[in-house]
C-alpha cells in the first residue's frame, strides 16, 4: 500500500458521502472489529502467559524459552480464522520471522513515544481501518510491556545457560537489554473484510 493515509482519507470521504445509514453501518463494523481484536489480544496474551508461568514453575527459564519458540506461534495460529491474522512483533526481534510491516513499525514507534511521555505500556493500543484493492482491513495493535519475569530472558544480566540457549536458537537475537516497564513489542491483529 503506497499511500495508506490517502486511502484512509478516501474512506472517510466515502463514508461522509454515503449518508447517515452507511456511516452508522461502518461505525458498527469498526466497533465490532475493535471488540473482536481486543478479545483476541487478551486471549493470546492470557494463553501465552499461562504457558510461560507453567514452564517457569516446572523447568525454569529454559522451559520458558521453549514455550516462546514453539507455543507462541501455535497459539496465534489457533486464534486465526480465514480472514483474521494474529502475530507478535517488535523493533528488537528475537525471531526474524516476526518482523514488523510498515504499519506495525510506525505503531511501535508511536507506542515508544507514548511510553517516554509517561503512558503506561499496559494500556497502549491503536487501531485503524483501511480500504485497498482486496477490500477493507481493520488493523489493531496492543503493546506488550516488559514485566519483571520477562527479564530472565530479555534483560541485561542473563544467566550463562539462558544466554547460551538463546545464542544457539537465535544467533541474531536483538531482544535483550530490556528493563521492567519497557515495551517489548506488540500483538498485531488484522481483520479483513473482502469486497
Amino acid at each position: 500500500m503506497k499511500h495508506p493515509h490517502l486511502k484512509l482519507l478516501l474512506l472517510s470521504v466515502f463514508l461522509l458521502q454515503a449518508g447517515q445509514g452507511q456511516s452508522a453501518s461502518a461505525d458498527e463494523q469498526v466497533t465490532h472489529n475493535l471488540s473482536e481484536a481486543r478479545k483476541l489480544a487478551r486471549e493470546f496474551n492470557a494463553r501465552l502467559r499461562a504457558k510461560l508461568h507453567l514452564a517457569l514453575a516446572e523447568e525454569g527459564p529454559l522451559g520458558a524459552i521453549k514455550i516462546c519458540a514453539t507455543h507462541a506461534p501455535g497459539i496465534a495460529e489457533r486464534l486465526q480464522e480465514q480472514h483474521i491474522t494474529v502475530k507478535r512483533t517488535s523493533e528488537r526481534l528475537r525471531n526474524a520471522e516476526n518482523a514488523p510491516d510498515i504499519w506495525e513499525q510506525r505503531i511501535l514507534e508511536f507506542f515508544e513515544q507514548e511510553r517516554v511521555a509517561g503512558a503506561d505500556p499496559a494500556n497502549l493500543e491503536h487501531y485503524a481501518q483501511f480500504i485497498d484493492e482486496q477490500g477493507t482491513v481493520f488493523r489493531y495493535a496492543r503493546a506488550i510491556p516488559t514485566g519483571a519475569e520477562c527479564l530472565m530472558c530479555h534483560g541485561d544480566n542473563l544467566a550463562p545457560d539462558i544466554a547460551a540457549e538463546l545464542e544457539s536458537r537465535y544467533p541474531e537475537d536483538k531482544a535483550k537489554g530490556y528493563k521492567a516497564g519497557d515495551i517489548r513489542g506488540m500483538v498485531s491483529i488484522s481483520i479483513r473484510e473482502p469486497n
